[in-house]
Parts: C-alpha cells; sequence; structure tokens
C-alpha cells in the first residue's frame, strides 16, 4: 500500500490557547531549524488523495519534521484547523496525538521546543502549516488564531496536493537487466516545478543493497538526472523547472548463481519494479545421491530425494506438465515429482520393486528436466546438472542371524558343565540396546540344571 504524502518549507510550532485552533508565542520553521515539514497518510483506497478520520472533519496521519542537521522527527497527528483570509487559505493547523513528544534544540543548543501531543489547554503544541499560494508571514512570538473548521479539510489538504506537482507516473526504461547494467526509473510530474518541490523516496524488493546494487548505504549514490537531489533522509529534491527526471541504479555482477531479483523504486505514490536477471548458468543440487529401501525390506523407498534449482525458479507447470522425468527406474518402482516451492522439487519412489535384493542395487537412476521446466532459462541444457545419471538405488537383503556353532559340549571335566561360547551375529541390521537387559531374546528345552546366558558383544 502507498504512501500519500505532501511536502511544505513554512510555518510554525506554537502552545495551544484556550482551544486547539489558538497557537501562541509561535516560533517560525526557520528559527527552528526546521527545514521542511510533510503529511503522511496511507492510500487506503488507492486514488491518490487523503481522507477524512473516524473523528468528524479532522484528517489523520504522520508529520516529519525534517531539521536542517538532518534529524527526522516521526509524529502521529491531525490536520484539525485551518486559518483563512477570506476565501483564501493561509494555514493549516495541526495537533499531535496524545503521547507524542519530542525535543527540538535551537539557537545552537542554548534553547530547546518541547512538542508535547494531545489538547491540554496551554500546555499541548501545535503546528501550524502555510499553505501554498499564501501570502502569510508568521514572527516569533506572535499568538495565531484560526478556526476549528467543521468540514472541508480533507478539500483543502488535497487543494494543497494539487497545487504542487506530484509524480504521475513511474517507468522504466527496460524493466528486467542483466546484472552488471543499469536499472533506469523514469519519473514524470503532473507539471514543471515553479520552485524547489521535494518527495518521498523508498526502495524495497528482493535484491540486496550493496550485493546485488550499489550502494552500499543509501540512495546517495545513485544518479538523478535534472538536478535531483537526494537529501539522505529518506526525501529528494527537484530544483524548479523540472517536468520529469531519471533514476539511474547500477546493479552487480556477481558470480553467485541467483534467482531473478527485483528492485522497487517508490517516489511520491508512485512505483516501479525493476528485475534483475543473473549471467551465471542456473544449476540443479540434490539433498542425496542414495534412494534406500525401506526396513520392511519388501522392495519400498523410504528416501525423498529435494532437488533445489539456484538461478532461476521452476515453472509452475514444471510436474504437471510432464517437465520432470526418470528412467532407468527398477520394475515395481515409479518415480514421482512433487513441485514444493518456486526452487525445490521433490522426488520419491512409490510401489515395490520386483527384485530387490542386495545384488539388484542400481547406480544409473536418471532424472531429467525438459525445455520449459524453468521460468527464465527456456533451453534446459542450459542449466547445470539438468541431467542426472547416476542416482543410486540401495536395496538390502532381509536381516539374518547366524551361529559361530551348532553343538554346545560338556568339559573335561565330565561334570555336566558346558565350556563351549556360541556367538550369534546379526547381518543386515544391529541388536538393541537391550536385547539383553530387556529379556528380548531367551532359550527354551535347556538341560534341567543349566541356565541359558546372554551377552550384547
Amino acid at each position: 500500500m502507498a504512501d500519500i504524502s505532501i511536502y511544505f518549507k513554512t510555518g510554525y510550532l506554537g502552545t495551544q490557547g484556550t482551544n486547539t485552533n489558538q497557537a501562541n508565542d509561535i516560533l517560525t520553521w526557520q528559527t527552528l531549524g526546521i527545514s521542511r515539514v510533510s503529511f503522511v497518510q496511507s492510500d487506503t483506497d488507492g486514488d491518490g488523495l487523503f481522507d477524512v478520520g473516524t473523528q468528524g472533519n479532522d484528517v489523520p496521519g504522520t508529520v516529519k519534521i525534517y531539521l536542517n542537521d538532518g534529524t527526522v522527527l516521526s509524529l502521529a497527528a491531525a490536520i484539525n484547523w485551518r486559518e483563512t483570509s477570506g476565501a483564501t487559505l493561509d494555514v493549516l493547523g495541526v495537533i499531535f496525538d496524545d503521547g507524542e513528544s519530542a525535543s527540538i534544540s535551537y539557537n545552537g543548543g542554548a534553547n530547546t521546543f518541547s512538542i508535547v501531543g494531545g489538547s491540554t489547554a496551554n500546555t499541548s503544541s501545535t503546528l501550524g502549516i502555510k499553505a501554498v499560494g499564501s501570502a502569510v508571514t508568521f514572527t516569533d512570538g506572535e499568538d495565531r488564531t484560526g478556526n476549528a473548521a467543521t468540514n472541508g479539510l480533507v478539500d483543502n489538504l488535497n487543494d494543497q496536493l494539487s497545487a504542487i506537482p506530484q509524480p504521475s507516473a513511474l517507468t522504466l526504461t527496460s524493466a528486467s537487466v542483466t546484472e552488471g547494467t543499469n536499472l533506469v526509473y523514469s519519473v514524470t510530474l503532473s507539471s514543471a516545478t515553479t520552485a524547489t518541490q521535494y518527495y518521498g523516496i523508498t526502495l524495497s524488493g528482493t535484491a540486496s543493497r550493496g550485493s546485488d546494487y550499489d550502494p552500499n548505504s543509501d540512495l546517495a549514490d545513485f544518479t538523478f538526472s535534472n538536478g535531483v537531489t537526494y537529501l539522505g533522509d529518506g526525501t529528494i529534491s527537484v530544483p524548479s523547472g523540472v517536468s520529469s527526471f531519471t533514476v539511474t541504479i547500477p546493479t552487480t555482477d556477481d558470480a553467485l548463481a541467483e534467482a531473478v531479483e527485483t528492485v522497487i523504486l517508490q517516489v511520491g505514490n508512485k512505483s516501479a519494479t525493476g528485475t534483475i536477471l543473473d549471467n551465471e548458468p542456473a544449476s540443479l543440487s540434490y539433498s542425496a545421491g542414495t534412494f534406500t529401501e525401506s526396513n520392511a525390506n519388501d522392495g519400498s523407498i523410504s528416501t525423498t530425494i529435494t532437488i533445489t534449482l539456484t538461478g532461476d525458479t521452476f515453472a509452475a507447470g514444471v510436474v504437471s506438465g510432464s517437465k520432470v522425468s526418470a528412467s532407468n527406474v527398477p520394475a515395481g518402482l515409479t518415480a514421482s515429482f512433487t513441485r514444493v516451492s518456486d526452487s525445490q522439487v521433490s522426488m520419491t519412489l512409490t510401489g515395490n520393486a520386483a527384485a530387490h535384493a542386495n545384488a539388484q542395487d542400481i547406480s544409473n537412476l536418471t532424472v531429467t528436466f525438459a525445455d520449459g521446466a524453468f521460468t527464465t532459462e527456456g533451453t534446459a541444457s542450459n542449466v547445470t546438472n539438468y541431467s542426472k545419471n547416476d542416482l543410486v538405488v540401495d536395496f538390502a537383503d532381509p536381516a539374518s542371524l547366524s551361529y559361530s556353532a551348532g553343538t554346545f559340549t560338556e568339559s573335561n571335566a565330565n561334570d555336566g558343565s558346558i565350556s563351549t561360547t556360541i556367538t550369534i551375529t546379526l547381518t543386515g541390521d544391529t541388536f538393541a540396546a537391550g536385547v539383553v537387559s530387556g529379556s528380548k531374546v531367551s532359550a527354551s528345552n535347556v538341560p534341567a540344571g543349566l541356565t541359558a546366558s546372554f551377552t550384547r558383544v
């Protein structure tokens, strides 16, 4: 959701009098070291205009106060009143929300103005914003009085918006560029500026600043045409006489195989999305190289292998459109694929192999992706590992027990004692830790006087 914002260059701060539409003992923005103030509101209905709130005629939003030292104060507030000269709007009056507070040092730090939110007479603060086209002037220390408008404030504010040239279009010279080349955005204003104007500017998207595009820190390293300047605080200044300008963003040619990345530039309430295409070949990797028979030893396979794509995305129909297949699959098994996400496809082998003794292992199960499997790269063979022919299917023989001997022999003492130890060896599995202690092995038909004893070696 885009924001609507409007910037003003002249105004004052004062203390509310007996009502909210009074500002006493004012100080001008110039005195306070305020370079400009913006009023911002979320454009919830997408019409590019400010809207009233839930409390009558008030216009709620956020006031951003830009100080000369680069500090930006952001405070929740509402336009609540106005000053007029006949039919001419001179001032839009703002009160700050309850609980809001901030301090502005001025006169070289010798003085401080404390902003106090709320509507407490002789305590809370009031912000006055000079309207575009007004000839009104302000003097430090004077008291100002307006009227608590019961209607029309939002119309007044939108009239101010239309009086200032606004971004009307934001386009790209080329919507997609290969990494290492420039994204060039073109901003068109509704009319040429007649004085310096200010607009909010933001970047978003999936691309990473500093690694996918310059700069490492902020937008100051981008190239702006026609004298436009980034001010380091989320705003740009556009000089008089400008009706359009470009923003050039250099992208980075790295050595990484990456998916398609986006850079979303917003100026005012207009935005455009640029796409960075990777110039390294996309590649496929496999989470494992072996499918293993399940413990049931019935020819079924317990393994799931995940195939991960880097530098591109899987087409939506990669599976449903039969753009991936398997060959050399053992009889009785069927290869099954699932598109898990844009970058991953899982593979399983379902069913039961007809022949699944250990001797039937194979090492040439082959997976192949066809043209159309990938979103950007149309030719599958250009993707590393598009065909993999060395996947293993590892079958296991049934677990078995073998005995080192079949006879217990009486000792030489000929006293009924037994001298033989027989070792039982398990192949294809392991003995449980409690096989002996948990009485999981026993002997029967033991001659009277003898006791069978087991030890897990």
